[in-house]
């Protein structure tokens, strides 16, 4: 399954994949939960899950660390957090991505991710941002898209989880 760069600008990146035999909410959870998050993006997670609660991903072989907040979070159906690197300037804009999930049209074992990173502006420098982005995602969702949902999910959401 290929993930679709399905962006309408330049000024945004929006990213389409489907993902076979997730739920929505088992989905959400890969996104959510430190110990899922750690098996297809950063090495290392901590997340407060809920509206205006932070998150901090790093990636300690290359002493890189993405931090942000979450300002939507609605288990299975969409979530939202700012995005910045710290060794970004202090200048460099501040970004969101949004994921959604939905069910697949026509085929209820699949689920349709939906990703929006943005904005991006017109400079050599937005748009270089903005292609490595586009790497990248299409990298760890493809990564994402390959593993086998959690054996041992019962279904709960743990908002404590950290």
């Amino acid at each position: 399954m290929a993930v679709k760069d399905i962006s309408t600008s330049d000024a945004e990146l929006t990213l389409a994949s489907e993902f076979l035999d997730f739920s929505a909410l088992v989905l959400f959870a890969y996104w959510t939960r430190p110990d899922l998050l750690k098996q297809w993006w950063p090495p290392q997670a901590e997340v407060e899950p809920r509206v205006g609660g932070a998150y901090h991903y790093w990636w300690p072989e290359r002493g890189d660390s993405l931090r942000g907040v979450f300002t939507t979070f609605e288990p299975g159906r969409m979530l939202a957090f700012t995005w910045r690197w710290d060794h970004e300037a202090a200048d460099a804009p501040t970004r969101t991505v949004t994921v959604s999930f939905a069910p697949a049209p026509r085929d209820d074992e699949r689920v349709t991710l939906t990703l929006l990173h943005e904005p991006y502006g017109a400079t050599p420098a937005e748009r270089e941002a903005r292609k490595g982005h586009l790497e990248g995602w299409t990298y760890f969702l493809g990564k994402l898209q390959s593993l086998s949902p959690a054996a041992d999910w019962t279904g709960a959401y743990d908002r404590d989880e950290k």
